[in-house]
């Protein structure tokens, strides 16, 4: 189908039904990644093709190509030759979506397109997707971990487990572990990485500047460093990890947290690592494509 859609002919695209997943500008990749997986599974369980529409509204923004290779071309971008002027007409070009003039249904006024927002998620809990949404094109724009809501929706409970071999999965890892297949040069880095790690390591990601939830003054604190890394210690050592053979592995884009774990961990004769080439600034190093790559590379890092 997505073949056929997307490379057969112009006129082919228009016998199609699509979701495209609309990214949320200056949200973090790490929080974009599960809504993405969630328009993948709504897409084989309501029969239609996924297309992304990766924007960023950083400095050098990375395209999706230059962060993910899954094997078939989602990028509306590069796609936008192929498909019918019919489908063209509801996907976004700039860095917004939006379906046009939308009644209050969030549909537009000819019942083309429709934009499912946070304040939809009551629908995709419980409803038929197919009924709720009979429009040729969906905007699906989330920065949520949804996924269970659609998983566990009574129309789609049995598909959704002959998909996954009628096991209760984790069907955002199986899912990734397709979709979200990192792009050659962030694999080099991935394997560079974690073939330094050794056999025995411990991943930890850690981030100082955000209270824990988020809330500004009226958030929970962030714990200091050193409580995290003392959990790691105690849980490598609960797995049965010998300590003089055990890397401590931390993703992080502040400088801080890395020289508190080196004095930490170094102190004890333990020993610490940190993927190359992550620089540092407010929230991060977001101004070039290939410091946004390294963001993947350590998602997949961690993940591993």
């Amino acid at each position: 189908k997505h073949k056929s859609a997307t490379e057969v002919s112009k006129k082919d695209s228009e016998n199609h039904k699509y979701i495209v997943y609309v990214s949320g500008g200056n949200d973090g990749y790490g929080n974009r990644l599960p809504g993405l997986a969630m328009a993948f599974l709504w897409a084989l369980l309501t029969d239609r093709v996924l297309l992304v529409h990766w924007r960023d509204t950083f400095p050098n923004p990375a395209s999706w190509g230059k962060l993910f290779q899954p094997g078939v071309e989602m990028d509306v971008d590069k796609l936008r030759d192929s498909l019918s002027d019919k489908i063209l007409q509801y996907v976004p070009v700039g860095s917004s979506a939006s379906c046009g003039n939308s009644n209050k249904k969030g549909s537009s006024s000819n019942s083309g397109c429709a934009m499912v927002i946070r304040d939809d998620y009551a629908k995709i809990a419980s409803k038929d997707l197919n009924q709720q949404y009979p429009e040729k094109v969906l905007l699906f724009k989330s920065d949520d971990y949804a996924m269970p809501l659609l998983v566990n929706n009574e129309n789609y409970k049995d598909q959704v487990k002959s998909l996954f071999n009628n096991k209760h999965a984790n069907v955002f890892g199986h899912i990734a572990r397709w979709l979200l297949t990192p792009s050659p040069k962030i694999q080099k880095t991935v394997d560079r990485t974690f073939e330094s790690l050794g056999k025995y390591n411990f991943g930890m990601h850690l981030r100082m500047q955000k209270p824990m939830p988020a809330g500004g003054d009226r958030g929970v604190k962030v714990p200091d460093p050193e409580v995290f890394f003392k959990f790691a210690r105690m849980r490598a050592e609960a797995l049965g990890f010998p300590a003089s053979d055990t890397v401590f592995y931390l993703a992080s884009d502040d400088s801080r947290a890395r020289d508190r774990a080196t004095e930490y961990f170094s102190k004890r004769g333990l020993t610490v690592r940190f993927m190359e080439g992550i620089k540092f600034g407010n929230d991060g190093d977001r101004a070039s494509v290939e410091s946004l790559q390294n963001a993947i590379a350590e998602m997949r890092v961690l993940s591993m």
